[in-house]
């Protein structure tokens, strides 16, 4: 299987089935990874709206958009980001699809409130904008932030990105290759 890694974290690029399964049966997906089983009482980004974000992105965007491009799937799927020493889900990433017409791409990404301060955003952003920038057609990295998002923004000051404007999600930083 496919992953990227640093000494603290593991990116996993869920495929197809796996994208099903997240919907289905978040435990049952962990256990066909290795993974431990993460109590869905801690995971506090799914515990609240955010979480329907999630879902539908998933039903609507990514998991068709994976199937359509079964070549790159990487560029279009959720990734879980997994504490290596824990064995557990933490949260997760992903980026909008290949380089468009202008050679962008755009990110989100969410960690755990239990792990937030710990400076896993700041690596696994890192780990992916990495894995992004071999594409040789990829110019510039994207991602928005609500304007009161100061922490999600720290980690994207620290990862080179700079403010690029004002959008109607909030602020967008922009790092450029």
């Amino acid at each position: 299987m496919f992953f990227l890694q640093s000494e603290r974290l593991k990116l996993l690029p869920l495929e197809h089935t796996n994208l099903l399964l997240f919907l289905q049966n978040r435990a049952q997906l962990e256990r066909s990874l290795g993974l431990e089983i993460s109590n869905p009482e801690i995971r506090t980004w799914e515990n609240n709206d955010f979480m329907n974000e999630i879902v539908e992105a998933m039903e609507h965007y990514v998991i068709p958009r994976v199937a359509q491009n079964p070549d790159h799937w990487q560029w279009f799927t959720h990734w879980l980001v997994v504490h290596r020493a824990d064995n557990l889900t933490i949260g997760g990433i992903g980026a909008n699809g290949l380089p468009d017409e202008n050679g962008e791409t755009t990110i989100g990404y969410y960690i755990d409130q239990k792990y937030e301060g710990q400076g896993f955003a700041s690596e696994a952003v890192t780990i992916f904008v990495d894995w992004l920038f071999d594409e040789p057609t990829l110019k510039a990295v994207i991602a928005d932030t609500p304007e009161a998002h100061v922490a999600s923004q720290k980690v994207l000051i620290r990862n080179s990105f700079t403010y690029a404007g004002a959008v109607e999600e909030g602020t967008r930083w922009r790092r450029v290759r």
